[in-house]
């Protein structure tokens, strides 16, 4: 059972609303966060948000899901960023869960 994350500018939240809906995902949380550049890279993708903008708007998605599904908004994320060679992409990442309070 992962846990996957979605980071994307807002201008992208419908666009990951519609991803997470076409791979099956329907329950999911979201929120605004802000995303900060600092320029003083360790690396970590080097622009985890942005390069060269300090602040930028954006949203923070998560969800409780099966492997399967996972992989399967990961693919349509990777096609999605892909097809529009944005500078702001959106990022996935899926995270195994060890443990939980779920039964």
């Amino acid at each position: 059972m992962p846990l996957i994350l979605l980071t994307a500018i807002r201008e992208h939240q419908p666009d990951v609303e519609r991803l997470l809906q076409h791979a099956g995902i329907s329950v999911y949380s979201f929120g605004d966060i802000t995303g900060v550049h600092t320029n003083q890279s360790l690396n970590l993708s080097d622009a985890w948000f942005s390069a060269g903008i300090e602040k930028v708007d954006a949203v923070f998605f998560f969800s409780i899901t099966t492997e399967a599904l996972a992989e399967k908004v990961k693919q349509q994320v990777v096609a999605f960023n892909e097809s529009i060679k944005a500078a702001f992409p959106i990022r996935v990442f899926i995270l195994p869960i060890t443990d939980s309070s779920l039964s």
